[in-house]
């Protein structure tokens, strides 16, 4: 009997070790972790950074567009482009023939989109103001 209750004390005392070892290494990996995403989100900031020298003065908004929907009996018109389209930031946009929010990586790239290629469908009450339904906008801090 006392060798059985030696052994069931033996087992338990290393599984105890073998969970404060795991819970040891679960923190350490946490920590890691976060330091990794610090390091990222530090190189994404000088990454901005540098863009934005190389842009010079950017507004962070683009500034609202009022624009006139004329609706008819089931026809819904989209104003004329601006006299010049927006700029691509850095050359980045291009009209590759995508159409919908869902393939959009950025507010800003839907805006571009919008106001500059042919056949987009992410202006559906033709405002000017695309993917206003998208959940991103409430949920996603980086969909700006």
């Amino acid at each position: 009997m006392k060798k059985a209750a030696m052994f069931l004390f033996v087992v338990v005392v290393l599984a105890g070790i073998g969970i404060y070892i795991t819970y040891l290494r679960l923190q350490q990996h946490e920590q890691m972790r976060g330091q990794y995403t610090q390091q990222l989100i530090q190189e994404q900031k000088q990454l901005i950074d540098e863009q934005r020298k190389k842009l010079g003065h950017v507004p962070d908004q683009l500034p609202e567009q009022k624009t006139q929907v004329n609706v008819a009996p089931s026809i819904v018109s989209r104003p004329a482009p601006a006299q010049k389209p927006m700029p691509s930031p850095l050359g980045y946009f291009k009209c590759d023939g995508r159409q919908y929010c869902s393939q959009m990586h950025s507010l800003a790239e839907a805006r571009w989109f919008v106001h500059n290629c042919p056949n987009t469908k992410m202006d559906g009450n033709a405002d000017g103001e695309p993917c206003e339904k998208d959940s991103r906008r409430k949920t996603d801090p980086n969909w700006q």
